[in-house]
């Protein structure tokens, strides 16, 4: 009887094939919410749960328990513990009650289950290297000149908002560094009636950089597959040539006798934690300007159309990180929630004024057309007023 008994008593419970995470002392996450159960058989959590299902021991000590919420799939039980396993390099011992699960066909029970777990231990962040909250002041101030050479401007699309413009782009250093913005704006730039210019009333101060120093250009608007072409002349740095479709929102406005405004825009990127610019650009204006002769405005057409510039030139925060806190960034157009780090960013905008001959052709067929269509309404109109008088004189 009594070895019937002890068969009886290991029927009734559930075989444990594996638990975890940390089986055996392994190493856990800092941050493991919950732990697991493998069983011999398909399981479910059972309706009449113990008043504490699962109970972790900090260091020995510190116990904290829960009802775990336990859910299974299939032959896996997953408990929640009581809280996360947030500190790193600590010992939790994990004790999950008896009767937490139960079999899906049977009456048999899950056994307690207890082992120890260890979290990984904290790395040393190395004091000099730059992390996500570090900030650094600028120190000094760097301006830079830039030219911008017009060569080319044509097709101008306004379904794709695009338009295709071959320049040169000289870049320049003002020979000594500032030590705040102030002073770099009020020695080395002026201002004109078209924007921020570089004073080069002292040309020897302006300085062609070597090929190898040259900084990194980006272009905000330019287009798909862009053709960049560095001229170098004696390991000095001349200019970048571009030829590529660039990006402006058109004016239908006043269509289609409308200007169009075609900006090239670049800018130099920040420093990598500083909120303020370390380097800000004006427009370099004897590097700066159109051919004497644009290929693409040869043409009848376009012959009397203009081109005119300005040059807009600001500092402003555009790059990440963040305020944080802050989800406004997600949502586009945003308002609530700007960029800290700030550039120095220049956008000359060419002003495209079409030929007014080339806007009457543009009107010339929908006019015909609307004509035709008002004459022949009227043509047909009168013709139903004469069958209707006839119609009268009959019945007379």
């Amino acid at each position: 009887m009594r070895r019937l008994a002890i068969a009886l008593a290991t029927a009734s419970a559930l075989q444990v094939l594996d638990y975890g995470p940390g089986r055996n002392h392994d190493l856990v996450e800092v941050g493991t919410d919950s732990v697991f159960v493998d069983f011999d058989e398909a399981v479910s959590a059972c309706e009449d749960q113990p008043s504490a299902a699962i109970c972790v021991y900090q260091n020995g000590k510190d116990r904290s328990c829960s009802d775990g919420a336990p859910e299974a799939d299939a032959k896996r039980g997953v408990v929640k513990l009581p809280n996360e396993l947030k500190q790193f390099d600590a010992r939790y011992d994990i004790a999950l009650a008896q009767g937490v699960f139960c079999a899906v066909n049977g009456t048999a029970l899950s056994e307690p289950v207890r082992w120890t777990v260890q979290t990984v231990t904290e790395p040393e962040v190395d004091d000099e290297a730059t992390t996500a909250n570090t900030t650094t002041t600028v120190d000094q101030v760097e301006v830079y000149g830039l030219g911008i050479f017009v060569s080319d401007v044509a097709s101008i699309d306004l379904q794709s908002s695009t338009w295709y413009g071959d320049v040169d782009v000289y870049v320049l250093k003002y020979y000594r560094p500032f030590l705040e913005l102030d002073s770099a704006l009020k020695e080395a730039t002026r201002p004109t009636d078209r924007g921020r210019a570089c004073d080069v009333d002292a040309t020897d101060k302006w300085l062609f950089f070597k090929n190898e120093d040259l900084p990194e250009l980006q272009f905000v608007n330019i287009g798909k597959n862009p053709s960049k072409n560095p001229i170098v002349q004696d390991d000095r740095f001349d200019h970048l040539r571009v030829q590529s479709e660039f990006y402006f929102s058109p004016s239908i406005a006043e269509y289609p006798f409308q200007t169009q405004t075609l900006p090239i825009t670049l800018e130099l990127p920040p420093e990598l934690s500083a909120g303020a610019p370390s380097k800000v650009l004006c427009l370099l204006e004897t590097y700066s300007g159109f051919a004497t002769k644009l290929s693409s405005f040869a043409s009848v057409d376009e012959k009397d159309a203009t081109l005119s510039a300005k040059v807009v030139v600001d500092e402003a925060a555009r790059r990440p990180p963040f305020a944080r806190n802050c989800e406004a960034q997600l949502s586009y157009p945003s308002s609530g929630c700007p960029p800290t780090r700030q550039t120095s960013r220049l956008s000359l905008e060419l002003k495209f004024a079409p030929p007014s001959r080339l806007g009457a052709f543009v009107l010339l067929p929908p006019s015909f057309i609307a004509l035709f269509a008002i004459v022949s309404y009227a043509q047909s109109n009168a013709r139903c007023g004469n069958q209707f008088l006839r119609l009268l004189d009959g019945v007379h």
